[in-house]
Formats: C-alpha cells, structure tokens, sequence
C-alpha cells in the first residue's frame, strides 16, 4: 500500500468542514482535487462524514436547560455530601472504637458480678461435694465463657457495624 500526502489535504479538509465543497469552493482547490487521487478521496471521505454528521445534529434530542441544570445541581450536591460526610466517617470509627471498648469493659464488670452471685448460690446449697465441685466449674464457666461469648460476639459484629458506618448508602 502506498500511502502518500498531498501539502493541500487541509485545504480540501477545510472547505468541506466549512460547507463550501463543492459548489462555493476555490476554481482552482477544484482543479487540483479533480488531478489528485489523494485530495480526491480525502474529499469523497470528508463529504461522507460531514454528511454523517450533519444527519447526527439533526437526529440529536438535546434535553431542556432546566433538566440539565436540574442535574448538575443534583449531581453537586451529592459530591458535596460526600465530602462533608468524610469526617463524620472517622466519627462513627471512633465512636464505634469506644463503643466496643465499653462493651468489653462492662463485661468484665458483669463477669465479676456473675462469680460473686455463684459464690452466694454455692454458700447457699449444703449438698455432696461433687455438686459443690460442678458450681465451681459453673462459676469459672460463668466468668470466662460469658466473656468469651461476648468477645466473638463483638467480632462478629463490629465487621457489620463498621460497613454500615462507612458505607455510602
């Protein structure tokens, strides 16, 4: 394929963007399409999609000014919304931080109050050692499962909490 260039390729290119081509073109930018193969096709190329162009505009349904401010108004908005909710993010991981913290403290608060009330159940029942022995278990149970439950229980959550917190809807 042999690909050469004419130095008038952007004058032709020109008149058909311009909407002179043919008729109100230059006599002699005429003369020289008709000898030029080059000038010739880039023409019958740039006719053709002027033309396709032409029928683009004519076909194009532009929406009314109001809706498209409507829209970029909207459209505002919402990055603003988004900018302004950025901090309050870093809130709600804070607060969710502290929130947990307390959790976790409070059962261990709870924890020790569990053991002291099964120390009192056991003061209570005067019965053979194995029952006394089982409370005991039941106690350590009460102050570590209890614990432990709501640790894995927090941790199963606070995954959930975090994703509602910083989510966008």
């Amino acid at each position: 394929m042999n690909i050469s260039e004419c130095p008038r390729e952007h004058a032709v290119i020109e008149a058909v963007g311009a909407g002179l081509w043919p008729d109100r073109a230059d006599a002699d930018l005429r003369a020289h399409v008709s000898s030029c193969g080059v000038c010739r096709e880039v023409a019958d190329v740039a006719v053709l999609l002027q033309s396709d162009r032409d029928l683009a505009w004519r076909d194009a349904q532009v929406p009314a000014s109001g809706l498209v401010w409507w829209r970029a108004e909207m459209r505002a908005r919402a990055e603003a919304a988004r900018v302004a909710s950025r901090p309050m993010t870093v809130v709600q991981g804070i607060a969710l931080t502290c929130a947990l913290a307390a959790v976790v403290a409070g059962v261990g608060v709870w924890s020790g109050w569990a053991g002291q009330w099964l120390d009192w159940l056991r003061s209570l029942v005067h019965v053979a050692d194995w029952r006394v022995a089982a409370i005991a278990d039941l106690s350590t149970l009460a102050q570590h499962g209890v614990f432990a439950a709501v640790v894995a229980g927090i941790l199963m959550l606070a995954p959930v909490a975090a994703y509602f917190a910083t989510s966008d809807r």
